[in-house]
């Protein structure tokens, strides 16, 4: 499998240009950037350990630790220095001629000889333009970017300004110059040529000036000042092509045509067109055969056969760059070489590949023996792609390396390409055939200079390997081979760089496995890859295990002792970490990690506990308030070793480092240890002196809780009480700065006094002594009415009194609390709760007045809308009909977000319909409908309102009106697409039913008379319309509803029915009558089709019947199914008998007065619905809240 894309590298930058002397005046285009293919570097910086195992700042690395240079990047700009300055006037190019001196010539030869004049001013400015802009780019490159671009803008844009209007004037000068002198053989290509080129800088300006643009619109559109990103610009270079083609279709023979033809094929390729750019290249090499561009032109051919990326174009890519190898000192030359090997290893021939990388790298290593420098900058990607050819799994291998490399071991490179083999074997993680290759490359080259390296490396994958004893080996073999006196270092005497690589590797060998690991964890932690993060951490400790057992008295060792803590920290190893954090904290070698190593002592061995907890080597306690002991028996638990451990460290840290800001919340800690354990006596000691010590931090106050909880555990109310006042004493007494803190802790401390009393009223309130539990919270409240909890006392009083049924005394109670508190948040809950309670005692004008006051005097209250809600109810259950429906309209209007509110403005609607007020019960439907028309919750209720308006017309004998309502309904229920089973289906069922009533009487209406003839137009008709009306009938098995199934299925026999019974019942027409013989012979044609008719209602009645019995339904539907069965089968379907009813005159209800009440937020909904149960108006009750 390969190792990299065969995208390869990026394709290379080939430079556009000329050879300056091809002829005079000539125009010289930018060099596009020509620099090496840019590589991903590994990413090795040193990462910092910024999340220690403390709240304090860590430290990380010590200052002065040994650091692998390998992993730092060294990259750095390189620009001008900061303030540079260049004048205005060292660049501006000399001035043009006047309109006068290029007028006033009027021969052919004055007017080229001022062109050329003319020319030499513009090329004078461009170049020196050119070299002033580059300048500025390298000026406003890396940090002096922003900088130089203010000092320089003004500048720069003077000399754009004189550039354009240079140009233009040689373009329009030129164009003079063509139309005056079209044919002229000497001069006009020339000028064609050069026009050409002005073209050319034009349009590049053009687009320069467009992509400025565009980067200034995309950063509005980046900043959300453009709602649509800009479009990127075009580059346009169609007037120099076509001027280019023109030039060489009426000159072939002009001495400049490859460098049209360059230039053509330049500008199509910058347009993106390169099939066009690759005719005119092609038409070069074969028209221009001994042009100088030559080299230049068959590498661009390669890359667009090589952008191409088909085989069959990389196979053309391939002969093209072979094609530049004719020109071995062109610049292209290495670059063809290592373009043909890229394209061999694209196409997989890694052969081929790797020969031409090998030639390449020959190439410029002879080279660089001949001038002294390399003779490629491709050398080392050469180098690369060989090794990487070598480590491809399906071509490559050790074997296969041998084979290629053992012909070239007299080259000097070999050991390098080796060397490179095993480096990327071990970049892909093969690390036995890395090491395999590496100590192949030693053994055979033993005094190469790079071998130390080697031979490091070999360390690194045996530690990957987690071969850490071979890995050891290793790193003694890399000392004991390449340090001083070694046979390698006397072979290597002349290269004071290699021995100094040497001597450094063999001193840091065999700490640096310790800080790679340990930076390679911290790394890992930063990603957020935690298990890696922890193995790393674990390698890490050994490493620095080894390090100090073998340099106990190195300079490093203090600080290592250090870093080992920290990695046995992360490797979870708590009990380790901690005890080697104790050893770091009583080192006598320095103390710089003095307090942090006590610090994550502490919290290493708090860990220690935590993770005994997880493992249930310990129970997991909590540090529980008064009220989650209660009922549990408090009895000591003895400390295990890891806490007592924990308390002997913290007390180790309070003992060496007594004035630390950490001291006072270490001391707490310790002394909650005890309080989880319920040794209260200890912790009570720690926690008062706590107290005494640092009266004014914030632990003394946590710590004053805890003391007054301990007491409230075992219910001494008096210590609750004695406890808080002496502690009031002592916080009142403490320097404290912060006197709002320190007023607002006594204050607390008042409340846990005063809290004393209210856990007496509680008692009384738990032991069901509510009448006791009510008094005493009235008395606290008599003896302390301004303090904080006193409308709670209050309306814990009032709570009790309900409880024992004393309603009116509760009442009594909440009325206090909204007059003497009323701007307590309880305020509007015991106005409420008057509301409930008035209610209770049958008291309905006061529960309407006490809600209404909520209403009115608490806009913000949560209660405020029950309370509203609640006076409609009443009002309804008042049979207040017209005030219950406008306080439902009320509260649907003032809580428009409340989620029921839609169902109890619909409510609204319902009580107009119970008083038969039918016009305000349509106006209130209207209303509702316009309201929630866009309401996916009332989406049933939408299509009930119109099934109502129908009705309440309908109930005033408008059935034109109510037939609208009818099919409006059944619209609205289509268009919400609610599905028939949903309770609108069958509000649009009986609806559609309604519609199909309405055709029926029309239906039903139509009478036979008159003669004949117009006897058998009403006929027809008839029979038209009865099939209109099944039908329409027929439509209403749609809504699958078992009532209208059944009452249209009966509609349909019936209508069969009546038809046949107008038949029996039509007059014999005049012109029959007096004829017996014609009268019988009408009757009798009437009574066939009757009896017909009379089969299709009897058929009509049985499929009834069998719905009926399917759907096992009994009602009004299935009696009149059954009638008109026995019309036609009395044997078969007799009548049976109704029973008499009987008038049900008491009221049954399922719920007694309290739980027709519902409770804050529980809404139903109001009315009812045509397939399921009405809905009982029910008010809202608050909440007891204590």
């Amino acid at each position: 499998m390969k190792t990299v894309h065969k995208t390869g590298p990026r394709p290379l930058l080939l430079g556009a240009f000329f050879v300056l002397g091809m002829f005079p005046g000539r125009l010289v285009l930018a060099q596009a950037d020509d620099s090496d293919p840019t590589r991903e570097a590994p990413i090795t910086d040193l990462v910092a350990d910024d999340d220690a195992p403390r709240d304090i700042e860590d430290p990380g690395l010590a200052d002065g630790a040994p650091v692998d240079e390998s992993a730092l990047s060294a990259a750095r700009a390189v620009g001008v220095e900061p303030g540079a300055q260049i004048s205005p006037e060292e660049s501006r190019p000399p001035p043009p001629p006047t309109a006068q001196q290029v007028d006033a010539p009027t021969s052919f030869d004055a007017q080229v000889e001022a062109l050329t004049r003319e020319l030499d001013y513009y090329r004078s400015g461009a170049e020196s333009f050119s070299g002033d802009m580059k300048d500025f780019i390298r000026l406003q490159y890396g940090e002096q970017k922003a900088l130089l671009a203010s000092q320089y803008e003004s500048s720069v844009g003077e000399l754009e300004r004189t550039e354009r209007e240079r140009r233009m004037e040689a373009i329009e000068r030129f164009q003079a110059f063509l139309q005056k002198y079209p044919d002229d053989p000497k001069y006009t290509p020339d000028a064609m040529f050069r026009l050409a080129e002005l073209y050319f800088e034009r349009s590049s300006d053009e687009y320069l000036t467009r992509s400025r643009e565009y980067e200034r619109q995309l950063a509005a559109f980046d900043q959300g000042a453009l709602v649509q990103p800009p479009e990127p610009p075009q580059p346009s270079y169609e007037r120099t092509i076509g001027l280019h083609q023109t030039l060489l279709r009426r000159f072939p023979d002009y001495r400049l045509t490859d460098a049209a033809r360059y230039l053509l094929g330049y500008c199509y390729t910058e347009q993106g067109q390169n099939q066009e750019a690759l005719e005119a290249y092609q038409d070069l090499v074969k028209l221009n055969p001994k042009s100088k561009l030559l080299a230049e032109v068959w590498t661009r051919i390669g890359e667009i056969y090589f952008d191409a990326s088909d085989r069959a174009s990389l196979e053309m890519a391939i002969s093209a760059y072979l094609e530049v190898q004719r020109f071995p000192e062109s610049p292209y030359y290495d670059k063809a070489l290592y373009k043909v090997a890229w394209t061999y290893y694209r196409l997989d021939r890694f052969s081929d590949a790797v020969a031409a990388f090998i030639q390449l790298v020959d190439y410029a290593d002879r080279q660089k023996k001949l001038v002294g420098v390399s003779g490629s900058d491709l050398r080392a990607e050469a180098i690369q792609y060989v090794a990487i050819s070598l480590a491809d799994e399906d071509w490559g291998g050790l074997e296969r390396a041998k084979e290629i490399l053992n012909p070239l071991e007299k080259k000097e490179y070999v050991g390098e390409l080796w060397k490179r083999y095993g480096e990327i074997l071990y970049d892909q993680t093969r690390y036995e055939l890395a090491i395999e290759v590496l100590k192949y490359n030693l053994e055979r080259y033993p005094n190469a200079p790079h071998n130390p390296e080697s031979q490091e490396r070999i360390v690194r994958a045996y530690e990957q390997l987690r071969d850490f004893d071979r890995a050891t080996d290793a790193r003694e073999t890399l000392v004991a081979t390449y340090s001083e006196g070694s046979p390698w270092a006397k072979a290597n005497a002349g290269d004071p760089e290699a021995l100094a690589r040497a001597a450094d590797l063999t001193e840091r060998s065999l700490y640096t496995a310790a800080i790679f690991r340990h930076q390679q964890a911290q790394a890992f932690k930063k990603a957020g890859r935690s298990q890696e993060s922890r193995t790393s951490y674990v390698a890490a400790s050994r490493a620095y295990e080894q390090y100090l057992s073998r340099f106990p008295k190195s300079k490093n060792a203090y600080d290592f002792q250090f870093f080992l803590a920290e990695c046995l920290y992360y490797s979870e190893d708590f009990a380790q970490a901690a005890q080697q954090y104790d050893r770091v904290r009583d080192s006598q070698l320095d103390n710089k990690h003095l307090e942090a190593a006590a610090l994550s002592s502490v919290i290493t061995y708090e860990k220690l506990v935590e993770q005994q907890e997880a493992q249930g080597k310990l129970p997991k306690l909590e540090l529980l308030t008064a009220a989650q002991r209660k009922g549990r028996k408090i009895d000591p638990v003895v400390l295990g070793p890891a806490e007592q451990s924990l308390v002997d460290s913290s007390d180790r840290f309070l003992a060496l480092l007594p004035k630390s800001d950490r001291a006072p919340a270490i001391a707490y800690r310790a002394a909650e240890v005890f309080y989880k354990h319920d040794q209260l006596d200890e912790a009570r000691r720690r926690f008062e002196a706590i107290v005494a010590k640092y009266p004014a931090s914030d632990v003394a106050r946590y710590s004053s809780n805890l003391i007054i909880e301990s007491y409230l555990a075992v219910e001494d109310w008096t210590n609750v009480e004695r406890t808080s006042q002496r502690l009031i004493e002592v916080a009142e007494s403490s320097s404290d700065p912060d006197t709002a803190k320190k007023q607002a802790f006594v204050e607390s401390l008042r409340v846990f006094k005063v809290g004393a009393q209210f856990k007496q009223a509680e008692q009384f309130d738990a032991e069901g002594k509510f009448e006791d539990a009510a008094n005493t919270y009235v008395r606290l409240v008599d003896e302390n009415p301004a303090h904080e909890f006193a409308d709670k006392a209050l309306f814990n009083a009032a709570v009790a009194y309900e409880k024992v049924r004393r309603f009116d005394t509760a009442s009594g109670i909440y009325q206090r609390i909204y007059d003497s508190y009323p701007k307590s948040a309880l305020a509007p809950r015991a106005l409420f709760r008057v509301g409930i309670n008035a209610e209770k005692g049958f008291d309905f004008p006061a529960a309407v007045q006490a809600y209404t006051a909520l209403v009115e005097r608490y806009p913000k209250s949560e209660n405020r809308a029950d309370a509203l809600y609640n006076v409609a109810v009443v009002l309804e259950n008042q049979q207040e009909y017209q005030a219950a429906a406008n306080a439902f309209k009320r509260y649907a209007e003032t809580f428009p977000r409340r989620e029921d509110a839609g169902d109890v403005f619909f409510r609204a609607a319902l009580v107009f319909q119970k008083m038969k007020a039918w016009p305000e019960m349509i106006d209130t439907l209207d209303a509702f409908t316009t309201r929630y028309r866009n309401s996916k919750a009332q989406r049933v209720r939408l299509v009930e309102a119109q099934k109502l308006i129908g009705d309440a017309h309908a109930a005033q004998k408008d059935s034109a009106r109510a037939q609208q309502a009818y099919a409006a309904c059944v619209k609205e229920f289509d268009s919400r697409k609610l599905g028939v089973t949903s309770r609108a289906g069958a509000f649009a069922a009986r609806c559609a039913f309604e519609r199909a009533e309405a055709q029926f009487r029309s239906y039903d209406a139509i009478s036979l008379d008159g003669d004949s003839r117009t006897q058998v137009k009403i006929l027809n008709e008839k029979a038209k319309m009865q099939r209109l009306v099944e039908r329409a009938y027929q439509n209403i098995f749609d809504y699958k509803r078992v009532e209208t199934t059944l009452a249209a299925s009966y509609r349909i026999g019936y209508s069969y029915e009546r038809f046949a019974e107008a038949l029996f019942a039509a007059p014999i027409p005049k012109e029959f009558r007096g004829r017996e013989e014609y009268e019988l012979e009408y009757k009798a044609q009437l009574e066939d089709k009757a009896a017909v008719l009379e089969r299709k209602a009897e058929a009509a009645y049985r499929k009834a019947y069998e719905e009926a019995k399917r759907t096992r339904v009994t009602n009004e539907w299935t009696e009149r199914i059954l009638e008109g069965l026995n019309k036609y089968a009395p044997e078969e379907f007799p009548i049976q008998k109704r029973g008499k009813a009987v008038m049900q005159k008491t009221i049954i209800s399922g719920n007694g007065l309290d739980n027709l009440r519902r409770e804050t937020g529980n809404t139903t909904q109001p009315g009812a619905s045509l397939d399921g149960p009405a809905e009982s108006p029910t008010a809202r009750a608050g909440g007891e809240v204590k």
